[in-house]
């Protein structure tokens, strides 16, 4: 078998993109090592390999199960494409893996599943801030601040509770807030938050409204 990780840092390191893809196919279909395919992948998007963004997925579907952070990578490419529903339920797919996990609880042991714990609590405010829910997206981020992050995550939090808090100050804004709010504490409106949803093409939310 290919010494995968050497035959990667050649690649890596001689800019051969392509030939880099390749490697990562080739692993995807021989290699059962999770961590060292997640390492392998990860790569792909850390350096910004575009054109082999498509892996990612396909490691998501053969670990579906991975607390790696692949899957957080793989929300993040859906947000960077504007698909906010696919974002947010990968972000909240991996949160509940931690939780099931016992990482939750202890992210500064590992900083890495401390950076992914971080990134999918903002990519899971992503579709509700997009339909208008901001109240619940600063729900989500000041309980996110009870979690053990790292202080550049607190403070990217912070700010954008502050954003989201300035833009509740419009009453077009305001408005749809409050229907959403209406939603989440009593079940009212329910026709108005499917319509929302169906208008926007977000079918996972709309199930899990349901």
């Amino acid at each position: 078998m290919k010494d995968y990780e050497r035959k990667s840092q050649e690649l890596l390191s001689s800019n051969q993109d392509e030939q880099y893809i390749e490697l990562v196919k080739s692993a995807l279909a021989e290699v059962s090592d999770e961590g060292l395919l997640a390492k392998l992948v990860g790569s792909i998007y850390e350096k910004k390999i575009t054109s082999g963004y498509w892996l990612v997925e396909s490691y998501v579907n053969k670990f579906p199960n991975s607390v790696h952070i692949i899957r957080v990578y793989l929300a993040d490419l859906w947000a960077q494409q504007g698909k906010y529903d696919e974002s947010s339920n990968d972000a909240r797919i991996y949160l509940w893996m931690l939780r099931e996990s016992g990482y939750l609880g202890s992210l500064s042991d590992n900083p890495i599943l401390q950076e992914g714990a971080a990134r999918a609590i903002l990519l899971l405010t992503a579709v509700y801030t997009e339909l208008g829910a901001r109240s619940y997206s600063i729900r989500v981020l000041k309980q996110g601040l009870k979690f053990d992050l790292a202080n550049d995550w607190k403070v990217c939090y912070q700010n954008e509770l502050e954003s989201l808090q300035s833009e509740l100050n419009e009453s077009k804004i305001k408005v749809l807030d409050a229907k959403w709010e209406a939603f989440f504490s009593a079940g009212d409106g329910l026709e108005y938050v499917d319509k929302c949803c169906v208008d926007k093409g977000y079918n996972l939310l709309r199930k899990r409204l349901e």
